[in-house]
């Protein structure tokens, strides 16, 4: 298990690399596709029986109805930002604050996009709240665990979009809006994308910090040794 680190400016990179990869990603994806408004999912009735949901209520974009097409700009860039933060806080600096994390982030967001959903506060927040409880028993538990460390990306990029399709699953619930069988496939495949970026953002940077920490230990044990001798 790492040692507990004291805070330094290199550690931020858990946070940012993240939030880059995630970006960069999507702008490539983005770029790829047809022009569209990617704001977070917003459940409406489906216009006909069996028909996907529509999700995309910009009143400048046209209607979107495949899952598919949806980026989930807001929603990728906040599970980036949630998953940097849970390991910062969490792994290296082994700090309280990651349980703080924990409750501010989804209320922070909560407050951000409720508007695109037809839900209470409380609804959406306890929504968003066990979302991160559990992202972070992942993050803290099993990403760095030793026993996985080369499948880390892959086992964590497919449990945290199974958390992500659960997650987006409630919402529809929690919305009484009609869901087919066939949502499950649409809704997993751009949760699996968002996490593959962010997951490959905080592999990037745990490689950094570990290489530059064993580089400084390897530095420093000469001069103890040395010290030794006199």
């Amino acid at each position: 298990m790492m040692e507990r680190l004291h805070f330094k400016p290199l550690l931020l990179l858990v946070v940012a690399l993240p939030l880059l990869v995630s970006y960069m990603g999507y702008l490539l994806l983005s770029s790829s596709q047809q022009p569209a408004d990617p704001v977070a999912a917003t459940f409406e009735q489906p216009a006909a029986p069996g028909q996907p949901v529509l999700i995309n209520k910009s009143p400048d974009a046209a209607p979107v109805r495949d899952i598919n097409t949806i980026l989930y700009k807001e929603l990728l860039l906040y599970i980036a930002l949630l998953v940097g933060l849970l390991a910062l806080l969490g792994h290296y600096l082994k700090s309280i604050w990651v349980w703080i994390c924990v409750i501010l982030l989804p209320l922070g967001y909560s407050l951000l996009s409720l508007n695109k959903f037809s839900l209470s506060l409380t609804s959406f927040y306890l929504a968003n709240l066990a979302f991160a409880v559990i992202l972070e028993q992942l993050i803290g538990r099993m990403f760095f665990l030793r026993a996985i460390l080369r499948w880390r990306m892959i086992i964590c990029s497919l449990l945290g979009a199974a958390l992500l399709t659960v997650y987006l699953r409630g919402l529809y619930l929690l919305t009484a809006t009609p869901f087919t069988g066939s949502q499950w496939s649409q809704i997993y495949v751009p949760s699996l994308i968002i996490f593959i970026f962010a997951t490959f953002g905080l592999s990037l940077a745990d490689m950094v910090v570990l290489r530059l920490e064993y580089k400084k230990r390897n530095a420093a044990e000469p001069d103890n040794g040395d010290d030794e001798d006199a």
